[in-house]
C-alpha cells in the first residue's frame, strides 16, 4: 500500500500549493503561467476528486482486517482542500451565483492560504513520520 501513501502525500502537497498559490503569484510574477495551469477547469477537477477520494480512504485504513481511523489530521486536510477545489471547479464551470456559494467562498477566501500552508506541511511531516498514528 505504499504506492497510496504516497499518492495521499502527493496530493496533500500539490494541492496545498494549489491552494496557496493565489497568494504567491501576486508575490512572484513567474508563478502566473503555474497558476494558469493549476486553476484550468479540468486541473481543478482531478486534484479536488483525488484529494477527495486519497483522504476518505486514507481515514479508513485497515489494520489487520480491523477498520481504524488511522492518518487521522492528514486526511481530513485532504478532505478539506480537494472540497475547496471542487467548490472552485463548481463556481467556474456554472454561472450560478447563489447567496450560499457567495457565503461559502468569502470564508474559504479568508483562510485559503492558511488552509494550503497548513496542508502542505500535514503533508512533509506525514511523509518524514509515516509511523505516527494521527499523522
Amino acid at each position: 500500500m505504499y504506492q497510496f501513501y504516497f499518492l495521499a502525500v502527493l496530493f496533500l502537497v500539490l494541492n496545498g500549493f494549489v491552494l496557496t498559490l493565489e497568494q504567491l503569484s501576486q508575490k512572484f510574477e513567474n508563478l502566473l503561467k503555474i497558476k494558469e495551469i493549476f486553476y484550468s477547469r479540468m486541473s481543478l477537477l482531478v486534484l479536488g476528486g483525488a484529494g477527495v477520494i486519497t483522504g476518505f480512504f486514507k481515514l479508513f485504513a485497515t489494520f489487520g482486517g480491523i477498520i481504524i481511523i488511522s492518518d487521522f489530521f492528514p486526511a481530513i486536510a485532504s478532505l478539506a482542500v480537494g472540497l475547496i477545489l471542487f467548490l472552485d471547479f463548481y463556481k467556474e464551470s456554472s454561472g450560478n451565483k447563489s447567496q450560499s456559494l457567495e457565503n461559502v467562498d468569502v470564508l474559504i477566501t479568508q483562510y485559503r492560504t492558511l488552509i494550503g500552508v497548513v496542508s502542505m506541511v500535514l503533508g512533509f511531516l506525514h511523509f518524514i513520520v509515516p509511523g505516527a498514528l494521527l499523522l
